[in-house]
């Protein structure tokens, strides 16, 4: 995970980071949704 980090540039990160985000909060809705 560190070399992955270090080789990315800060945009890449927070494009992850917000990708990671919403996929979180899709997920959420999906298991909410269920019950």
């Amino acid at each position: 995970m560190d070399m992955i980090v270090k080789s990315a540039s800060p945009g890449k990160i927070k494009a992850f980071v917000r990708g990671l985000k919403q996929a979180t909060l899709l997920v959420t809705a999906e298991l909410t949704k269920k019950e």
